[in-house]
């Protein structure tokens, strides 16, 4: 990750910090853990996959995902800061990436995926948009497609008891009904958990796979 792309992050957070939900990009261990499902994939079919990044911000998972591109296989970066979607078109453009300025949940469900990943800091948004998000990803999820996204280590502990100590009823009652939903859809969909340390904050990164009755 250039210093450059690193500066423009942090200006992404300083402007909206709900939305970026960090103060640095994805390190490149968590990077690799995010995509270890398409990687796996890679030898064990030939067929094309088409693979989701949401939230790619300024493509540090993108760039590994990039590299492992077979031909006839397709990624899509989804990116709503428009900062972030300019710096991606300006990376990945001429590998023939489709990169879309948008919301996630714009994207039509016609559009079929083989992996999700996802960046996009769930414990940051109210619980309402992150159960759209989450149901409109297995809309977006073709039968046995997997999803592998992260969260931050401590993260829901420390929102939960800020908003506590801050006598913030409406955030606190937003973190537990996050943790609900989680852990709810994790009871049926979860079949594999990462730890990366290296990572800043360190991470967990959580795969889930779209059964027949998600």
């Amino acid at each position: 990750m250039s210093l450059h792309d690193s500066l423009l992050f942090l200006r992404g957070f300083l402007r909206n910090h709900a939305a970026v939900g960090s103060v640095t990009p994805t390190s490149q261990h968590a990077a690799r853990a995010l995509s270890s499902r398409y990687a796996a994939a890679l030898s064990t079919t030939t067929r094309p996959l088409h693979v989701l990044e949401a939230g790619a911000g300024t493509g540090p998972v993108s760039a590994v995902l990039v590299e492992m591109l077979r031909p006839g296989d397709a990624l899509t970066l989804v990116e709503r800061e428009p900062r972030f979607a300019q710096r991606l078109r300006e990376r990945f453009a001429h590998r023939g990436v489709d990169i879309r300025a948008q919301s996630v949940t714009d994207l039509h469900a016609s559009a079929q995926f083989d992996f999700i990943v996802c960046s996009i800091p769930f414990r940051a948004l109210p619980a309402a948009d992150v159960r759209a998000i989450l149901d409109h990803f297995g809309a977006l999820l073709r039968p046995g497609g997997e999803l592998s996204f992260l969260e931050y280590i401590g993260g829901p502990f420390l929102r939960r008891n800020a908003a506590r100590l801050l006598h913030n009823r409406e955030a606190h009652d937003n973190a537990i009904a996050i943790d609900r939903l989680i852990a709810a859809d994790a009871a049926r969909l979860e079949f594999k958990c990462d730890v990366v340390l290296c990572n800043l904050p360190p991470t967990r990164i959580r795969h889930w796979r779209k059964t027949a009755q998600a």
